[in-house]
């Protein structure tokens, strides 16, 4: 299920990712969409952690992930670009890697 909301989710940013009137420059986003992205990329990377406040509270952040800087950077550029459909997350080794059958 969730390859396939981020199959979803690439299309949709494949098809805004490029401005083509008159340049080929790339362009983000929007940010709602951009975010959901590297969720839906860096899931499995996702720290699960509970911090406690002094005044008794909790909090969980989801925007904390357990991967590499440039990874990291490899990821946005990828959202970037459009080329996301191209890979995945190898989970085991928290790399990019390119999809199979994708050349």
């Amino acid at each position: 299920m969730r390859a396939l909301h981020q199959d979803l989710l690439v299309h949709n940013v494949k098809n805004m990712a490029v401005d083509g009137v008159h340049e080929s420059r790339a362009r983000l986003p929007e940010p709602h969409c951009f975010g959901r992205l590297v969720h839906a990329m860096l899931h499995h990377q996702h720290l699960n952690v509970t911090l406690h406040s002094r005044d008794g509270g909790t909090y969980r952040p989801r925007e904390w992930f357990d991967v590499e800087f440039d990874i990291a950077r490899q990821v946005v550029t990828i959202i970037v670009d459009g080329s996301i459909a191209k890979y995945q997350m190898g989970h085991t080794i928290g790399q990019l890697v390119l999809k199979k059958g994708v050349e």
